[in-house]
Order: C-alpha cells, then sequence, then structure tokens
C-alpha cells in the first residue's frame, strides 16, 4: 500500500481529469437507465391491452411510444454520445499524462544513480523497468482510477431505485456480494505474486537477449547459435508457465464471478415469475427490475475484472518504486558549489577504494599532479589503473581519503559543473544512434556550427566527415556501427575538443587500433593535451615515453613514480614492462626481416 500511495501522488495533480471522465462515465452509465423504466411504462400502460384496445386509442398509444421514442435517441445523441466522448478523452489523459510523469521521473532517477548501480543491473532489466512495467502501471490509470468511481456511484444509485421497486429482490441480489467478495481477496494476492514472478523473469530474459544481440558476432564466431537458441527456449519456457498460471488465475476469477452473476438472474427470474402470479408484481415492473439487474450486475463484473488488473498493476507499480527507492552511492552535499575557472592542479591524498567490503582495489594513494601536468598510470590488468582515474569525475567515490581540485575536495563541487571540467576519451568509443553532429554536441550542446568544425579539424576528423554525402547529419547507426573503429575515435576526441576541459582522462584511447589510425589520433590527442592537466592510461609504453611523470601501480599500490629515464634507472618494474614490450618488438621485427 506504500507504493500505491506513492503512485497516487503522481494522479493527485490530474484529480480533475478523474472528475470529467467520472462524470462521463455517469452520463455514459446512467441514461440508459431511462430505458427499463420506459419499458415498464410501454408494458403496463399499452402492451398489455394491445389486444383489446380500439383503433382510435391505439393510434394514441402509438403516437406516444414513438414520441417517447424519439426523445430517447434525441438524448443519447446529444447528451450520451458528448459524455462518452468526455469519459474516454480524460481517462486516456489521466493515464498518459501520469505515465508520462512517471516514466520521466524514474528515467532522471536512474540517470542519477551511480556507476556501481549499471555494474550491479543488466541493461535490458533496467529498460523492462523503465517501458514494461509502468506500461503495465498504465491499466490500474485507464480502468482503476475512473471505473471505481463511475461503478460505484452506479451501484449505489441503482441499489436506491431497484430497494424501492422492491425489496425483496434486491436482497437476493445482493446475497452473491459475499462470495463474491470472497473469490477476490482470495484471487488477488496470487494474481499479484504471480505477476511478479512473471515481470521479474521478463527483466532477465530481455538483459540476455540485448546481452546476446550486442554480442551476436561472438556468438556466431563459435558457433553457440544451437545452444543459445536451447537457453532462450528454457527462459521462455519458464516464463511461458509463469504467464500461463496467472491466465489459469484470471480464467478462474472470470468463471467463478461469471458463474455467480449469471446464477443471480436465474434465481431473480423465478421468484419474480412467483411475484407476479401472486399479483405482488407486474410484468412490466418484473421486465424492469430484470434490466436493471443487469446494470447492477455489469459494475460488479467490472470490478471482478479490476481486481486482475489491480494485481497485476501493483506488482509493477512495486517494482517501480523499487527502483525509486535505490540511492545514489554518489551523491552532492547540500552545500556543494560550481567548479570554476580551473587551473588543473589534482591531488590524491590518502586514497582508498573498493568495490565492496571483500574487494580493496586501491590502497593509500598519495600523488600530486601540477596544473598543465601529463601523468602516464602504467601496471597489469587489475592493477586499479581504470578504478583511479573513474574516481576524479566521481562516477565512483572514494572509500577513505580525498581527491582535491586546486586545493579543494571534489565533494564540494556539483557533479555537473565537476564533470563539465573533465574530458574523457575511452578505449572503446562510444557513440550512439543518430547523427554525427548529434554526437559531436555531446562535448558542448550550444556549440555553433564553425566551432563544431574547428574541433573536427582539431581532431583529424574533418576530412573523413566530409567524405559521406550527408557530412556532419550522417546518420552512425547503433553505437556507431556504420564507422571504423579510428572514426568512432576522433570523434570522441572531437568532443573532447569542443567541451574544453581542464583536465583530460585518456582510457587507453589508441590501443585498439590499427598503426595508420594510431598515428592520426596520437596527433590529435598531442593536441588536445596541450595546456590541460592530463591522466594516461597506457598499454603501449611507447605513447607515453615524453610525459612529465609515469605511475607503476600494483595490487592497487604506487610502486614507482619518476620520468621515462627516472624508472629506466631504477631498475624495477617499469623496467620490466619496457623490456618486455620492446624485446618483444624487437623479436618480431628480426623474425620479419629474417622472413
Amino acid at each position: 500500500m506504500s507504493s500505491f500511495k506513492r503512485f497516487l501522488a503522481y494522479v493527485k495533480p490530474y484529480w480533475y481529469y478523474i472528475l470529467f471522465a467520472a462524470f462521463g462515465g455517469m452520463i455514459k452509465f446512467v441514461l440508459p437507465m431511462i430505458f427499463p423504466q420506459l419499458m415498464r411504462y410501454f408494458m403496463d400502460e399499452f402492451l398489455v391491452n394491445a389486444a383489446v384496445i380500439n383503433d382510435t386509442l391505439r393510434s394514441e398509444y402509438v403516437s406516444k411510444i414513438s414520441y417517447y421514442s424519439a426523445v430517447l435517441i434525441a438524448v443519447y445523441f446529444f447528451i450520451w454520445i458528448p459524455g462518452v466522448y468526455i469519459r474516454h478523452k480524460y481517462s486516456g489523459k489521466l493515464a498518459q499524462s501520469v505515465i508520462f510523469d512517471l516514466r520521466y521521473n524514474l528515467y532522471r532517477h536512474i540517470q542519477r544513480m551511480s556507476a556501481s548501480y549499471f555494474d550491479h543491473n543488466k541493461s535490458g532489466g533496467i529498460v523492462t523497468r523503465l517501458i514494461s512495467d509502468i506500461q503495465m502501471c498504465q491499466n490500474m490509470l485507464g480502468n482503476a482510477m475512473t471505473n471505481i468511481w463511475i461503478d460505484g456511484s452506479i451501484l449505489l444509485f441503482l441499489l436506491v431505485i431497484m430497494f424501492k421497486m422492491d425489496v425483496v429482490l434486491t436482497l437476493i441480489s445482493l446475497a452473491i456480494l459475499p462470495f463474491y467478495i470472497i473469490i477476490i481477496k482470495t484471487i488477488g494476492q496470487r494474481v499479484k505474486r504471480s505477476s511478479l514472478l512473471v515481470q521479474n523473469e521478463i527483466e532477465d530474459m530481455q538483459g540476455d537477449i540485448q546481452e546476446k544481440i550486442s554480442g551476436a558476432n561472438v556468438i556466431r564466431a563459435f558457433t553457440m547459435e544451437k545452444q543459445e537458441a536451447d537457453r532462450f527456449a528454457q527462459k521462455s519456457r519458464k516464463l511461458f508457465d509463469f504467464n500461463m498460471t496467472r491466465v489459469k488465475l484470471s480464467a478462474a476469477n472470470n468463471a467463478l464471478n461469471g458463474f455467480l452473476i449469471k446464477i443471480a438472474p436465474v434465481i431473480i427470474v423465478w421468484f419474480a415469475s412467483l411475484s407476479v402470479l401472486n399479483g405482488r408484481l407486474t410484468i412490466g415492473e418484473m421486465t424492469a427490475f430484470y434490466a436493471y439487474l443487469g446494470m447492477f450486475y455489469m459494475p460488479i463484473e467490472r470490478f471482478s475484472q479490476l481486481n486482475v488488473v489491480f494485481s497485476n498493476s501493483m506488482a509493477a507499480i512495486e517494482r517501480v518504486f523499487e527502483v525509486f527507492d535505490q540511492t545514489p552511492d554518489v551523491q552532492e552535499s547540500n552545500s556543494a558549489g560550481k567548479l570554476e575557472n580551473v587551473k588543473g592542479a589534482v591531488e590524491f591524498r590518502n586514497v582508498s577504494f573498493a568495490y565492496n567490503e571483500n574487494e580493496k582495489i586501491l590502497t593509500d594513494i598519495n600523488l600530486k599532479v601540477e596544473p598543465g601536468e601529463k601523468i602516464a598510470f602504467v601496471g597489469a590488468s587489475g592493477a586499479g589503473k581504470s578504478s583511479l582515474v573513474n574516481l576524479i569525475p566521481r562516477f565512483y567515490d572514494v572509500s577513505a581519503g580525498e581527491i582535491l581540485i586546486d586545493n579543494q575536495d571534489i565533494r564540494d563541487f556539483t557533479l555537473k559543473s565537476l564533470r563539465e571540467n573533465i574530458g574523457i576519451v575511452l578505449q572503446e568509443a562510444i557513440l550512439f544512434s543518430g547523427s554525427l553532429k548529434e554526437n559531436i554536441l555531446y562535448g558542448k550542446k550550444d556549440a555553433t556550427a564553425d566551432e563544431i568544425i574547428k574541433a573536427a579539424q582539431a581532431a583529424n576528423a574533418y576530412d573523413f566527415i566530409m567524405e559521406f554525402e550527408a557530412g556532419f547529419e550522417t546518420e552512425v547507426g547503433e553505437r556507431g556501427s556504420m564507422l571504423s573503429g579510428g572514426q568512432k575515435q576522433r570523434l570522441t576526441i572531437t568532443r573532447a575538443f569542443l567541451s574544453d576541459p581542464a583536465i583530460l582522462i585518456l582510457d587507453e584511447a589508441t590501443s585498439a587500433l590499427d598503426s595508420r589510425s594510431e598515428n592520426l589520433i596520437q596527433e590529435s590527442l598531442e593536441k588536445l593535451m596541450e595546456g590541460r592537466t592530463t591522466f594516461i592510461i597506457a598499454h603501449r609504453l611507447s605513447t607515453i615515453m615524453n610525459v612529465d611523470k609515469i605511475v607503476v601501480l600494483e595490487n592497487g599500490k604506487i610502486k614507482e613514480v619518476g620520468t621515462h629515464q627516472q624508472l629506466l634507472q631504477q631498475n624495477g618494474i617499469y623496467t620490466q614492462y619496457f623490456k618486455e614490450q620492446f624485446q618483444e618488438a624487437i623479436k618480431y621485427s628480426t623474425e620479419e626481416l629474417s622472413d
């Protein structure tokens, strides 16, 4: 119920839509209640005596019946049609407005989540909460928020009419309600549990599908199509079984409640027939009561269906607010200020970091970097290089110690202003579906055409961009699939030029490229690094020989710091790395020459 109350908070701003929809619903369902009374009047006043009246009276009866029928048709046309339109328009508008707000706020909340959230949750699963679960919440709005008021009001209104017509028949009609409530309570909870299982399985399946589709080439390369198809079949069968449980419960709900609603009129007709024979009821009154009985059970039947909808929707609502309840590990303080006029001095002071209590990655890191210095991090895989640089833009927060920019703790700045002053070029160039221009503008959303061109030229990207027929408007495809690795990397460097950061992070930016692309990109990176404090994670030592400092990491600790020459003279870990790389290169070159 806590999740439901929170959901209602999203409904509250649009309460007047519920009023409009309820007003239209009242017109839609109340106006037809005139017809049973009109039918009773026709039967008792006119039709019962049809066989014995004279022609003059028959003509008068025909005129009256025609008049009342024409009035009823006019009421339907001029009142009922607009009422139905209003009812469906505003119930739909309520649903769409609330779902828009909920989905938008959930997306914004997910964007604020720290990197650890995305480490522990599959992207496909996150999308399921954002799309599928929220879509199920919409059913609650379309069926519950308006129908419950309409149907409740109609039931009360009908009860008043029916009690006035015949108390005994009305009490017999109400006799099914206790059984109806038992069915709703019993089945509703089981439907909700079943729906949770279904949604959880859909989330897991969608996460797997997204992973497998993005890695389709790997599956084909290792001829794993059959195994993956079998795995998908197993998951689909599991989802099928969960769905069938939900279907069976829904079917049982419809069958049991349908039986109650269908058997009650039989009892009513039997008892009413006896009353007519005993002279307690007229045929017209019996016919009218039977018509009202159908109207009375119609909202009850909708309540039964609403029970299933409510249970399914509540399962989805709980899953949505489960995401809202997760808070980012990295948060701004209330007193956070804006990082401005950055000189670029960076200091790691007694920094330690762990992804969890049992996985310490960095220990007692102390490093001081002057503005404009170029610092390279070297070490084996798992030494903590990427983890260290990820702490600077606060993708993660330190477990102990502090990181300072221009002698001020980075936690004193807003995340937006901090990250606006840090440019990042990763080993994997991340692009999004859209045009080249749209991807470049991630660096500066309000950049002019001239600024974009200059940034592309500085990144050695302008020439290949202009080779495309559409130029900067060329579509890059999903994850930049229409571009080569070197082209994608030059676009990310273009973004970095456009953002003009004071601090730059290069995470093995050239390690996955061919020699020609590497040379072009290395040239553009040299321009990009000019005048900026730069942190470089390098696999190829040949690319970092001229940096100001090389920091050697091992098992999360700094082991050596110095220039290329200084570290070679120490004859330590760095020297070992250097020998391994260059001896391999010399050996490879010698073999090529001998061939």
